[in-house]
C-alpha cells in the first residue's frame, strides 16, 4: 500500500481551522495523487490504515475522527462508526469531531478509515487514539494522522487480515 500524504497541521485551510483537541498535532491526511487539498473531484474514496500494537491485554481507548467530508471508522474490521463534516467554523465546533470508546487487544490493532470527498474540492482526515495513563493522570497519545498512515484506492472496504 502507498503511503498516505500528510497535507499539514491543522492550520491548513486557514479561517475553515477545525478544534481538534484530541490532538492539536494531528496532520491532515489525504491521498496521492490529491495531495493538494483544493483539488479533490467528488466521490473520491480512499481507505486509511494504520497500526498501533498493544502491550497488555485489553486497553479502553478513545478514537476520535474528524474528516471532509464523510468516513467509516474500522477497528481490527469490525465497524465502530460514521462520521460526516469536518469543518468547524461553518458548522459549529461540535460537528468538528466524533469520538468513539473503543477496546485495542493485546499485539497488533489496525485501524482502518475509509474515506469519501462527497461534494468534491477539499478533503482530509484527522485520526487520534488516546488511552488514559492512571499513573500520570493524562491521555496518552497512542496513534494519530500522519506520514506514517497507508491507503487503498478500493472502492469496497476490504479489512486487511
Amino acid at each position: 500500500m502507498p503511503a498516505a500524504t500528510a497535507l499539514g497541521g491543522l492550520g491548513l485551510w486557514g479561517e475553515w481551522n477545525p478544534i481538534f483537541p484530541a490532538d492539536p498535532g494531528a496532520q491532515w491526511l489525504w491521498a496521492f495523487p490529491y495531495n493538494v487539498p483544493d483539488a479533490v473531484p467528488s466521490d473520491t474514496l480512499y481507505t486509511f490504515y494504520n497500526n498501533v500494537t498493544m502491550l497488555a491485554n485489553s486497553t479502553a481507548a478513545i478514537l476520535t475522527v474528524g474528516v471532509d467530508d464523510a468516513a467509516d471508522v474500522y477497528l481490527n474490521g469490525i465497524f465502530v462508526g460514521t462520521k460526516i463534516g469536518g469543518w468547524n467554523d461553518y458548522w459549529g465546533a461540535n460537528w468538528a469531531q466524533s469520538s468513539w470508546p473503543v477496546t485495542l487487544q493485546g499485539g497488533p490493532n489496525t485501524l482502518a478509515v475509509r474515506c469519501n470527498n462527497v461534494w468534491g474540492g477539499p478533503a482530509g482526515l484527522l485520526v487520534a487514539l488516546t488511552a488514559h495513563n492512571f499513573t500520570t493522570g493524562q491521555d496518552d497519545l497512542l496513534l494519530q494522522s500522519d506520514g506514517t498512515w497507508k491507503y487503498t484506492s478500493t472502492q469496497a472496504y476490504n479489512p486487511p487480515m
